[in-house]
């Protein structure tokens, strides 16, 4: 009965990480797709900062680029302090569930 209680407390730690590591994959899927997007607009403007043909609408691209640039950097910041929120929150559990688990043996 104790070895299964063991095994059984090991496989929940497992799962744990195992469902946090998924959770960082996703998460750098979704910036790899998010980066590849982002280049390919800041590309396609290329050919629109060639033809300007004044000062004024190199500017005005100038601000988009900015606010593009700002938009993305704002989804990473979020998302990056989204994860370590929930895989803070996984750890505190596993230290948790192995601070009780330990308790009852004793």
């Amino acid at each position: 009965m104790h070895d299964q209680r063991i095994e059984r407390h090991i496989s929940g730690v497992k799962d744990k990480l195992e469902q946090s590591n998924a959770e960082y994959d996703r998460m750098l899927n979704e910036f790899t797709q998010t980066i590849n997007t982002f280049k390919d607009e800041i590309f396609s403007l290329e050919h629109i900062f060639v033809n300007a043909t004044t000062t004024g609408r190199v500017v005005l691209l100038q601000d988009r680029l900015k606010k593009q640039r700002d938009t993305f950097m704002d989804y990473i910041r979020i998302s990056l302090r989204n994860f370590r929120k929930r895989f803070e929150e996984i750890m505190q559990y596993l230290r948790e569930s192995n601070a009780n688990f330990r308790k009852s043996f004793k």
